[in-house]
């Protein structure tokens, strides 16, 4: 089976936006859910599989509840990925060992995730 993955960038200003979504790049980074909550997308990908003649959108996504911004959208990304001990052990670490590497994996992942939605602060 031949696959090509794509990444697709969604970092930049936004592009379009309305009440119910916003569009980076030509993408959709976040799409309301009713009245308080937003889903609100990262690493976008284009997955092609040749063999199938198949082509799919993948994302990594979370649900924002309450108002849509960039601190919430951060912590939505990490709490999700992260459970609390495993946030608290990775910044203790981090504190002895700015080099160990649960801090740094962890400290990576927060980085890449403010990048991805960086788009919230304009």
């Amino acid at each position: 089976m031949k696959t090509n993955t794509t990444s697709i960038t969604s970092y930049g200003d936004i592009t379009k936006k309305t009440t119910d979504q916003v569009v980076v790049n030509g993408k959709m980074v976040a799409q309301r859910l009713g009245k308080t909550a937003w889903e609100v997308y990262i690493n976008h990908q284009l997955v092609i599989n040749d063999e199938e003649g198949t082509t799919m959108h993948n994302a990594n996504y979370v649900r924002v509840d309450g108002v849509l911004t960039y601190s919430n959208a951060v912590n939505a990304f990490i709490t999700d990925a992260y459970t609390a001990s495993e946030r608290e052990s990775a910044l203790r670490k981090g504190i002895l060992n700015a080099e160990d590497e649960d801090y740094v994996e962890f400290n990576n992942f927060a980085e890449g995730v403010k990048k991805a939605v960086e788009w919230l602060k304009k």
